[in-house]
């Protein structure tokens, strides 16, 4: 398949090649073009395409004339079609996008139908998949009259030229009486049956072609000739109007002279014929050659075709070279094989080289296709170069006005204009341009600091008293962050400004007396291609308008500019990136060398006075390249010659550093965003790296190998991994995909539950070496490690054990004491004591082994493994007793906390503690409730444990046999669903994993809706099946996977025994494992599609239901048809919450409570500012937390409750009735300097203090906060530390008021 496309974004033509090679399996071989004429030129080139894909929009109208446009648009398309024909023959279908505007059974679609364009997409239907399907099978012209509604009546086909007939029709026909040779009679027998298809103006055209013996005998012998030939030339010129085609305008007076352009069908002998260059309109042919007798050559008959009506075939006895006939009118211009042209001619035509010479389309496209020899500053636009800071701007001295040239007054200069050119100088403004009033545009690529330069101009030239104005037009609004200075009241400013100037007023960023500029916020659609109406406002209020443009800047400001300069670092001087805009200016009849300044920076500037190059010089740099009068010159060339020329000046400091500069630039260019990554993690530049995970430090060694990694694996995955509307997605925050940075490896999943009890019961191996069942508790503990550190440096995500996995080697250790007591001969009673006792003590060494194992090793992921422990005693009858020992100890020991390097008791971040609530320890006359109070001790100390009420559960995790089942989640958060062996029918838990997590961003979908419900479903549909493609990947990337790739897990008992070599594709599906669809920011979602928070038990918490349960819909349909076990997650997002929240800021703006925070909120939470007390917030939740199976935490913020235990047990109560999975948030920090065991503060520039001592330093400040299930202790991104500061207290310490 080979398309040709002619998109308004090259992204558009890439995504639609992906979808349909994905979705259909063929290749496509493609090429964009940029113009309609282009569209033209390429076919007339390259008749090999089958399909042809257009956007509407793809040149851009700068006025609402719509019958003017839609008049543009049917005349470019129908000259198209002309040419749209493939190399058998047929037409090649169009597939036009149309603009949001059109509907259906509209004028335009009737007009499209009628030269036969069937496959328009119109409204919803413009998406990739709906074009890529009408790429696999366009439309029939029944199906295509449906779609666009029409009646037959309203179907004109080409009703302006009814009387045409095509050039093919004219081929044919010539074919026909060539074929007869010298026959009287079959000449007039065959005018008549032609005549019998045609009407008499469409014969007029067909006799005025014929050859001249041939219109002798039918003069003669044929009435039908006869009668058409002698009708009023006057009444025939009056109707034939066609200027511009294949016309045959009958020449009465035989006397005269044929002009014009000669036409010659291909199918006539054209050897003798020569291509005569004029600028006049085709004029018509008459032919005068007789045609000799010719051998007989057999062909095909013309088959069926789309468009206007077909006339009955040829009356042939015998078949005749036929063509098809085509859509519509006749071709406007010849096929390039119809045109013989005079090499006389041609060689006579010269292409000399000057600066604003433009590049044919071949040598743009040749030029593209070498991007090594993009000059230095020229590279791509899309990233934001180094902003200066507002203060060095203004003290700046380095750039002086002379170095610019001097702008003079009253340089307004005329522009040619032609009826089709749509960028004319506005008359009103135009007036406003006196000879106090300028407007001058810059212009150049991103890196070679136009920004910098126009803020400079302007701050000197306003100081010296002239009212000026910058309007930065730019994508990348460089003057924004230059000038807001990230104050708040500059940037609403700033943000509103240009439309502000639309509706007649001036506020804009006030600078100086003199000095106002007007931005916008990167990216946002402001109205900036209103030109007209900014240009007034802007006019009427300053002196100097000085405007900021890149490539993309609409052209009307440079209509209106009375200069424009062409930023350059002289080594600019060649026909790339430039002179892709100078030929737009040229298209539109912009370009006027008078209005053109160059403007020299960068290495010129760099040296001193003496050896800077002057005006003068580089002007004769510039003519010397001119008058090299190649065609194309590399840039090593220009280069090389500037070097030249600047030493044969005696500029050799200024040459050094050209050099210099070239050779510096040259190693950017080859540089990456990857290795922007790396510098800045290596030398510890970036805020990001430092505060990515609150429980790495990125200044280890450990770490950065493990981010290392990870820079290359994301590189590597958005390159190669993942689709190109996925990355754009996630990049624009629209979704989230986790963990990319572990997704080159196909053999990582995310969290487990760690089957320990196989591990340790029968025996594992790790590195080769076979590890036996343990026979003692302490080294069960020390296997249990180890088995935590290698499953933990094969997967990315957090890991859970049971200590109920543990117990029965607590009764292993007993009974050896017991024993070695009883062959010492002791009573029995003295030989239990003593058991008991020992026993004890290695139940508190083996947890404090465990406990310093799991905090003091790293795993490959640079980290201390993120383990959750879980401490449920239903999980055994057997060992009960034993597993409560355990649980006591390490309750006792997480009391205690860790020692830091001042030997300070601190809390650790791991293991994560899991309580669960159960009957037998719930009330107060329960058998293990010490062990409760105890949690809740612990709980107000150190934040854990947190609590799962298994009440609760065996209420949601109901398995298909309609059983109720409790187990803990997978690290912090994230749940299984129930799941029943089929080998041994009963539930399993232990040994199974989850796939991935991708979150969707529902604030996102909630501002791209603009509060429409309609719309906010549409697009929630779109999103989500955009989230279900990116899930589909991860699951791709393992579904290939063998056992080998990580032998602990898949052979040696984590999650399988799986032989050697064997697939894990089995352990994918049938609900073995799980794969995630996360959500954040339902708070923000539903407060801004309904006004009210999801919390109102109202319209609010209605529509939060309904979100939710589309959620579940989903994952339940795709489960349905996939057999994998989608399931609802609520995300943690750590970091995620700082990225969505900017770039939601980035894509709307600062909208009141929706954006104007840094961050957005977890999952279904209640926001964190919101006031709600514990109790309620709880209740709440539960009903959201339901809807997340796929795993959710809730927690409640409290005060230091360490004396007031009887409230901790009052909630830990509540939970067990009431919610699954809930926490408690308590404080529990230590200032090093001063010794403070109080809560370390945040104070209103996001930085944490002692309130004691003041203190400020991270490495002696030592802070736990839970930030997404885990306890976090490395401090967080500023967008995390606002959530933090913010959070309100969900319960009041009485004890404290009193």
């Amino acid at each position: 398949m080979k398309v040709l496309f002619a998109v308004s974004n090259e992204n558009i033509s890439e995504s639609i090649v992906k979808k349909y090679q994905k979705d259909y399996k063929e290749i496509i071989s493609s090429k964009n073009v940029y113009y309609f004429n282009a569209i033209q030129k390429e076919l007339q080139k390259d008749n090999t395409y089958d399909r042809i894909v257009i956007s509407e929009d793809l040149e851009p109208f700068t006025n609402n004339n719509y019958d003017a446009i839609d008049r543009f648009i049917f005349d470019k398309l129908d000259a198209i079609s002309d040419e749209a024909t493939n190399s058998r023959r047929n037409d090649t279908p169009i597939i036009l996008i149309c603009s949001d505007r059109r509907s259906k059974s509209e004028d335009l679609l009737v007009k499209l139908f009628s030269i036969g364009i069937y496959d328009a997409v119109i409204g919803n239907d413009r998406s990739i998949d709906q074009i890529c399907k009408l790429i696999r099978k366009p439309r029939t012209k029944k199906e295509a009259k449906l779609y666009y509604n029409i009646d037959t009546e309203d179907v004109k086909y080409a009703p302006e030229n009814e009387n045409e007939v095509s050039e093919v029709e004219i081929q044919n026909i010539l074919n026909y009486y060539k074929k007869l040779g010298r026959n009287d009679e079959k000449y007039v027998e065959g005018f008549e049956n032609i005549a019998s298809q045609y009407n008499n103006e469409q014969l007029k055209v067909i006799a005025n072609v014929l050859p001249i013996n041939v219109k002798a005998v039918l003069e003669s012998k044929s009435p039908t000739y006869q009668s058409i030939m002698t009708a009023s030339v006057k009444e025939y010129i009056k109707n034939e109007k066609d200027d511009d085609g294949l016309s045959a305008q009958f020449i009465q007076d035989k006397s005269k002279p044929v002009g014009g352009n000669i036409i010659v069908p291909s199918a006539v002998n054209t050897s003798k014929v020569r291509k005569v260059q004029t600028s006049n309109p085709v004029q018509n042919i008459e032919n005068t050659e007789e045609i000799k007798e010719e051998p007989e050559v057999p062909v095909t008959p013309t088959p069926k075709r789309r468009g206007r009506p077909r006339k009955n075939p040829l009356p042939t006895e015998e078949t005749v070279p036929v063509e098809p006939k085509r859509r519509g009118r006749p071709r406007k211009n010849p096929l390039p094989e119809e045109i013989v042209e005079d090499k006389k001619v041609k060689e006579n035509i010269s292409e000399p080289l000057n600066l604003f010479d433009i590049p044919t389309d071949t040598e743009k496209n040749e030029i593209n296709s070498e991007p090594e020899n993009i000059l230095p500053g020229f590279e791509s636009f899309d990233s934001i170069e180094n902003k200066p800071n507002i203060s060095e701007t203004r003290n700046n001295n380095q750039f002086k006005t002379e170095q610019f040239n001097t702008i003079p007054n009253n340089e307004v200069k005329e522009i040619s204009t032609n009826e089709e050119f749509e960028y004319n100088p506005n008359n009103n403004l135009q007036g406003l341009l006196t000879g106090n009033k300028k407007l001058v545009s810059f212009v150049g690529t991103s890196k070679n600091g136009t920004s910098f330069l126009v803020n400079n101009v302007a701050q000197l030239i306003s100081v010296s008293g002239v009212n000026t104005a910058i309007l930065d037009t730019t994508r990348n609004k460089n003057s924004y962050y230059i000038f807001t200075q990230n104050e708040e009241q500059l940037r609403n400013t700033a943000a509103n400004s240009i439309r502000r100037l639309q509706v007649g007023a001036a506020e804009g960023i006030k600078v100086n007396n003199n000095l106002t500029v007007y931005t916008a916020i990167p990216d946002e659609d402001v109205g900036i291609n209103n030109y007209s109406e900014i240009l007034k406002t802007l006019l009427e209020n300053y002196d100097l308008v000085l405007i900021d443009c890149d490539f993309n800047t609409n052209f009307g400001y440079f209509t209106e500019s009375q200069e424009i300069y062409l930023v350059q670092s002289l080594d600019v001087l060649t026909i790339q990136p430039l002179t892709a805009f100078l030929r737009d200016l040229k298209a539109k009849n912009i370009l006027n060398p008078e209005k053109i300044r160059i403007a020299i920076g960068k290495a010129n500037n760099e040296v001193s006075g003496r050896e800077r190059a002057s005006e003068k010089q580089i002007k004769e740099i510039i003519n010397y390249i001119e008058d090299l009068k190649k065609s194309r010159i590399l840039v090593e060339d220009i280069q090389d010659t500037i070097e030249r020329k600047l030493m044969a000046y005696g500029k050799y400091q200024l040459a050094k550093t050209y050099i210099t500069y070239r050779y510096t630039r040259e190693l950017v260019r080859k540089a990456n965003t990857t290795d922007q990554s790396i510098k800045e993690l290596i030398e510890g530049e970036s805020e990001y790296w430092n505060s990515e995970n609150s429980n790495k430090n990125a200044t280890v060694v450990t770490t950065q190998r493990d981010y290392l990694a990870g820079i290359t694996s994301t590189d590597i995955t958005r390159r190669f991994l993942l689709p190109e509307d996925i990355v754009k997605a996630h990049d624009a925050g629209i979704l989230h995909f986790h963990d990319a940075d572990y997704f080159a490896q196909n053999a990582l999943t995310n969290c487990e539950l760690i089957n320990l009890e196989d591990m340790l019961q029968n025996g594992t191996i790790m590195n080769g070496v076979m590890i036996e069942k343990p026979h003692r508790f302490i080294t069960a503990c020390t296997i249990a490690t180890q088995i935590i550190l290698a499953v933990t440096s094969s997967t990315y995500g957090g890991a859970t054990v049971s200590l109920a996995h543990l117990a029965p080697f607590v009764r292993s250790s007993y009974d050896k004491y017991y024993k070695k007591y009883k062959e010492k001969g002791l009573t029995e009673e003295q030989c239990k004591k003593f058991a008991e006792d020992d026993t004890k003590k290695e139940v508190a060494d083996g947890v404090q082994t465990f406990n310093y194992q799991v905090n003091s090793m790293t795993n490959t992921n640079g980290q201390a493994p993120f383990l959750s422990v879980c401490m449920y005693l239903g999980e055994t009858e057997e060992y009960k007793k034993e597993l409560a020992m355990i649980i006591e100890e390490f309750l006792n020991q997480r009391i205690l906390g860790f020692k830091n390097e001042k030997g300070v008791y601190i809390t650790p971040a791991f293991p994560k503690l899991l309580y669960v609530l159960e009957e037998d320890n719930i009330h107060e006359n329960s058998k293990y409730w010490y062990l409760t109070q105890l949690a809740a001790k612990c709980t107000a100390k150190r934040m854990v444990p947190d609590y799962i009420s298994e009440k609760k559960m065996k209420e949601f995790k109901v398995d298909k046999n309609g059983e109720g089942h409790c187990f803990p989640c997978m690290g912090c958060r994230s749940f299984l669903t129930p799941y029943i062996d089929p080998e041994t029918n009963k539930p399993k838990y232990y040994g199974r994993f989850n796939q991935g997590v991708v979150t969707l961003n529902l604030v996102d979908v909630a501002l791209s809706s603009g509060k429409d419900f309609d719309k906010f479903w549409e697009i929630y549909e779109e999103r989500l099946e955009l989230c279900h493609r990116a899930l589909q990947a991860r699951h791709e990337r393992l579904s290939k996977v063998t056992s080998d790739v990580a032998p602990i897990l898949w052979q040696y008992g984590a999650f399988a025994r799986l032989k050697k070599g064997e697939k894990i594709h089995p352990l994918l599906h049938g609900g073995y494992s799980t794969i995630s669809l996360g959500y954040a920011g339902l708070y923000e979602c539903v407060k801004y599609m309904t006004g009210n928070s999801h919390t109102d038990n109202g319209k609010g918490k209605e529509f939060a239901i309904q979100v939710m349960q589309k959620l579940n819909d989903k994952c339940n349909e795709w489960k349905e048809k996939e057999d994998i076990d989608y399931s609802v997650y609520g995300s943690p997002i750590e970091s995620t919450t700082y990225k969505f929240a900017k770039c939601l800021k980035e894509r709307f703006g600062v909208i009141k409570g929706i954006t104007d925070r840094g961050y957005i909120t977890n999952s279904y939470h209640v926001p964190v500012f919101e006031e709600i007390d514990a109790f309620s917030k709880l209740k709440l939740e539960s009903e959201f937390q339901r809807l997340s199976p796929g795993g959710a935490i809730s927690y409640v913020e409290t005060p230091n409750l360490q004396d007031n235990l009887e409230v901790v047990l009052q909630i830990i109560k509540f939970i067990y009735d009431n919610i699954m999975y809930a926490e408690l948030n308590t404080k529990s920090d230590y200032c090093q300097e001063c010794g403070y065991t109080g809560e370390i503060l945040i104070d209103d520039n996001l930085e944490w203090y002692c309130p004691n001592c003041g203190n400020r330093d991270h490495n002696t400040l030592n802070v736990a906060r839970r930030t997404c299930g885990y306890i976090g202790s490395n401090f967080w991104n500023k967008g995390r530390t606002e959530e933090i500061k913010e959070r309100v207290l969900h319960i009041d310490n009485k004890d404290d008021k009193e």
